[in-house]
């Protein structure tokens, strides 16, 4: 398991739900979404953060060989709830030979995107911006 969260956007305190019908092409920046974080994450560690309307609100640590399932039902690993999310959406996979973090889509109706580009397999970047239904999700490696 590469961390835990669970995100329900009838929550206000850990809604990140974004409004229904954004266009992956109006997701914030990652600068945007990162302000006020600077000193905060540990410098050693990969995250995942996520946002509702440009606001980072939660990070998902990665860590080092495991593997994470993304999607709305609650077994996931990481659980984003909405109607554009597939009961088990994404693969995030750490558990590779090289350092690098694979995220994959597991055959969902709506995709996965990064920095805007529909993708069946991606080697993320730092500070790489993913689409999965109506959130909106950073990439961060400090290495």
């Amino acid at each position: 398991m590469l961390g835990e969260a669970s995100v329900d956007p009838e929550s206000e305190e850990t809604a990140t739900h974004v409004p229904e019908g954004r266009a992956t092409e109006s997701w914030p920046a990652p600068a945007d979404l990162m302000r006020g974080l600077e000193g905060r994450l540990d410098p050693d560690k990969r995250f995942l953060i996520y946002s509702a309307g440009g606001f980072a609100l939660r990070t998902f640590e990665i860590k080092t060989g495991s593997r994470a399932y993304i999607g709305r039902a609650h077994s996931n690993d990481l659980t984003l709830v909405g109607p554009k999310v597939s009961r088990r959406h994404a693969l995030l996979d750490a558990d590779g030979d090289k350092p690098a973090v694979l995220i994959s889509n597991l055959a969902s109706t709506h995709g996965v995107y990064v920095n805007g580009e529909k993708v069946d397999s991606h080697e993320l970047r730092d500070k790489d911006v993913i689409g999965i239904g109506d959130f909106t999700l950073i990439y961060v490696d400090p290495s």
